[in-house]
């Protein structure tokens, strides 16, 4: 997931990265069993906000996302 509104409002958390929207740069790996790895800068990531995401979201550097997708390897 890349739209960053969608993530925002997916994981109902909220930044200010973009001027003037309530956006967190960041990109997600949405899991069927409904697990979530977060690609985001870790510093951004209060540990308010690592309490409301819950042990089914896991923070990863935002750097990551490329790594992480070629990891899964080709399942479709």
């Amino acid at each position: 997931m890349t739209a960053l509104d969608s993530l925002c409002w997916l994981l109902n958390i909220r930044g200010a990265d973009v001027e003037h929207t309530p956006l967190v740069l960041a990109s997600a790996l949405l899991f069927a069993d409904g697990r979530v790895s977060l690609f985001v800068d870790p510093d951004k990531v209060t540990d308010d906000v690592k309490v409301h995401l819950g042990d089914e979201v896991t923070l990863a550097p935002a750097d990551g996302l490329g790594a992480a997708v070629d990891s899964i390897g080709d399942f479709c």
